[in-house]
């Protein structure tokens, strides 16, 4: 009887301490598309490859492991590599612009994700189907704010203008 209040009791803190990372997440988010745009691009690599590593392991412990060759991840891949490694190709701008804002964001609606702040779970899903498509919009649209803070100029499309 014991064991099984202690692993409830372990639950509920593993519960608050996602709500509170949430809502941190939340509002950095907010806060840094509105601010400083440069440093969400930092924030979505670090916290991008946290939470595809935490799922890594929670997919490899349940023998999930097939569900991480999803598209959904893929497209988080290609964001990284064209902000870290091609920020000057437009190519590679276009055709991240139209993977994240067609069918991660599209998946989002589709498969009814819902941003449930306490399960880190359904707030991964959440997560790596939406930041793609908000920094794709920031380095579309405000490609010179993005790139104040950033290594390099991003590539600028002029669709602002």
């Amino acid at each position: 009887m014991r064991s099984g209040s202690t692993y409830i009791k372990n639950m509920k803190l593993c519960e608050k301490l996602c709500f509170v990372g949430a809502m941190s997440i939340l509002l950095s988010t907010m806060c840094l598309s509105i601010i400083r745009p440069a440093l969400l691009l930092y924030n979505f690599s670090f916290l991008y490859i946290c939470l595809y590593f935490l799922r890594l392991y929670n997919y490899w412990k349940n023998k999930y492991l097939l569900f991480m060759l999803d598209q959904c991840y893929f497209i988080n891949f290609v964001s990284l590599i064209f902000v870290w490694l091609l920020p000057h190709s437009h190519t590679m701008q276009l055709f991240q612009f139209g993977l994240a804002n067609a069918h991660a964001y599209g998946g989002t609606f589709l498969f009814r994700n819902a941003l449930v702040l306490h399960d880190i779970q359904r707030l991964t899903s959440c997560l790596i189907h939406v930041l793609p498509a908000l920094y794709s919009f920031l380095i579309r649209w405000h490609p010179s704010e993005t790139s104040v803070w950033w290594y390099t100029d991003l590539y600028d499309s002029h669709a602002s203008r």
